[in-house]
C-alpha cells in the first residue's frame, strides 16, 4: 500500500529555502541597520549558520526567521511588544513641550554620565519644569 505524501505536507505559507534569497535578506538587513557586511560561510555551496554570523546577527539584533525563513512574523511582534512597552513613556512625554523633554534629557544625560544618583537627577528636572513653568 503506498503512501499519499501529499496528505502529510505542511502549508507554512513558507517559501522554499534558498541560500540566494538569504544572503539577499542579510545584505539588505546590514544595509538598512547600517551594520557590517555579514561574515558569510559557504560549505558545499550552502550558508553555513556558523558562530561569526550566529554573533552577527545577535549583536545585530537581526532576525534569524527572517533571514533564514523569511518569516516576518517575529520581527513584526518584537516590534509591537518594544512599542507596547514604550507606550507609556511616549504617552508622558507627550505632557511636556520641546523645553521641557530637554530639561529630561539632561536629568537623564546626568544621571548616565554618572554626574548624579538617578533619584537627584528628577528632583532637578521636576524642579526645572516648575520653575519653567511659573515664568509662563
Amino acid at each position: 500500500m503506498a503512501l499519499d505524501n501529499h496528505a502529510m505536507t505542511i502549508d507554512t505559507g513558507l517559501s522554499a529555502y534558498s541560500d540566494n534569497d538569504t544572503e539577499a535578506r542579510l545584505l539588505q538587513v546590514a544595509e538598512w541597520l547600517s551594520l557590517d557586511a555579514p561574515p558569510i560561510s559557504y560549505e558545499d555551496g550552502s550558508i553555513v549558520l556558523d558562530h561569526a554570523l550566529m554573533a552577527w546577527c545577535n549583536a545585530g539584533g537581526v532576525s534569524l526567521d527572517w533571514v533564514f525563513c523569511g518569516n516576518a512574523k517575529h520581527m513584526a511582534l518584537a516590534y509591537q511588544h518594544q512599542f507596547e512597552r514604550e507606550r507609556p513613556f511616549y504617552e508622558m512625554l507627550k505632557g511636556f513641550d520641546l523645553t521641557e523633554q530637554g530639561f529630561l534629557a539632561d536629568a537623564l544625560e546626568a544621571d548616565r554620565a554618572g554626574n548624579v544618583s538617578f533619584e537627584d537627577a528628577l528632583a532637578t528636572f521636576k524642579t526645572r519644569v516648575e520653575a519653567y513653568r511659573a515664568s509662563r
